[in-house]
């Protein structure tokens, strides 16, 4: 999946509970969306939802972000 002016700098994948995480780069934060959008349609990822995606703005240049899926793991008393 692409979108120009986005990269991943990170892929993460949990056997255990199936939650796939990525981060990456984009040039402009509405890019993020755009990718997102991409993710849910391809084949090879549709059945994966990504509930939690985070972005932030470490420089002017560019955002960084996070996609994960998967359910939260839940808190232990």
């Amino acid at each position: 999946v692409s979108v120009e002016g986005v990269w991943l700098t990170r892929v993460e994948f949990s056997e255990d509970s199936g939650e796939l995480s990525l981060a990456g780069r984009a040039l402009r934060a509405d890019l993020v969306p755009a990718y997102l959008a991409r993710l849910r349609v391809d084949p090879a990822l549709r059945k994966q939802e990504f509930t939690r995606p985070e972005v932030t703005r470490p420089a002017p240049a560019f955002v960084d972000f996070t996609l994960s899926s998967g359910a939260e793991t839940p808190k232990t008393k």
